[in-house]
């Protein structure tokens, strides 16, 4: 197997440099790389494998707390962006770098690394590859607006991200969840509104926050619904009418949201620290 010539962490000046990796590997607008790169870029978070003075893989570590239910407060990362590509996959690259930002950072300066697959068959490979175990579980429900029509819909507003933050956080006390800090919820506020969505708030709902965008199919997505279970389907029926969206998919933490059905699905892993599964963990949104 071809070794590439460098694992290493980005340099400060290298942001702009992984664009044909963001664009290549996911699509990415340039919009969203200019977000990434004002909000999230910083050289220790990434690392890179380099071949010939290329960039052929990279990822992130997005800083964030994992807080549990008995009061623990861990210093956590959560992996982000892993990319290759095309012509050097199959070669173990990004297996190396997951690798070797597990090496760097659990049992440094972190205690613990989430990952979220973006596939179910990839639940195996974090397995291994950073010694992962699946920890975080959501709810996930689609819904239309005539489901709801019995519900009194409540108006959102969309709110700065620290407003957002602190609603996340009081809304999530004594569960098991990962925290995220205010650039993070400010990089998912922008991603929401680069899709014509943004983060609400309820005020006739003070504990009720949503993270939501619509896509080119009309359909409203919710990346993040947090409510006290009576509120969830009048909070969400006010979302969707303001959104102008007729059906929704919807994520919520696996605690929650029984009275709007749905299923309970696997999300997220976690390596570092093993959680009891009867927690199921909530990491909410994951910036994609």
């Amino acid at each position: 197997m071809p070794e590439c010539d460098e694992i290493r962490s980005a340099g400060s000046d290298e942001a702009r440099l992984l664009r044909p990796l963001w664009r290549e590997a996911f699509g990415d607008t340039e919009e969203f790389m200019a977000c990434y790169e004002a909000r999230m870029f910083r050289p220790d978070r990434v690392e890179l494998a380099v071949r010939d003075g290329e960039i052929v893989s990279m990822l992130t570590v997005l800083p964030a707390v994992l807080r549990t239910e008995e009061g623990g407060t861990f210093p956590s990362g959560c992996v982000y962006g892993v990319a290759t590509r095309t012509q050097y996959r199959g070669q173990g690259l990004a297996s190396r770098l997951l690798s070797a930002a597990v090496r760097k950072r659990i049992g440094h300066e972190l205690d613990c690394m989430a990952v979220v697959p973006d596939t179910p068959e990839l639940f195996p490979y974090y397995g291994r590859t950073m010694e992962a175990h699946t920890a975080f579980y959501v709810r996930e429900v689609q819904v239309t607006a005539r489901q709801l029509s019995e519900a009194p819909a409540r108006c959102p507003a969309a709110v700065e991200a620290e407003d957002y933050w602190r609603t996340r956080s009081r809304n999530l006390q004594g569960h098991t969840y990962l925290e995220w800090d205010r650039n993070a919820v400010d990089f998912q506020k922008e991603l929401c509104r680069q899709e014509g969505g943004d983060l609400f708030c309820f005020p006739d709902v003070p504990d009720c926050c949503a993270a939501a965008e619509r896509r080119h199919d009309g359909t409203l997505l919710v990346h993040e619904l947090l409510a006290p279970e009576e509120q969830l389907a009048g909070c969400l029926a006010g979302l969707m009418r303001q959104m102008g969206c007729s059906a929704a998919e919807v994520r919520l933490p696996a605690w929650s949201g029984a009275v709007l059905g749905g299923r309970m699905e696997p999300f997220a892993m976690l390596a570092g620290r093993m959680l009891p599964e009867a927690q199921k963990a909530y990491l909410g949104f994951d910036f994609a």
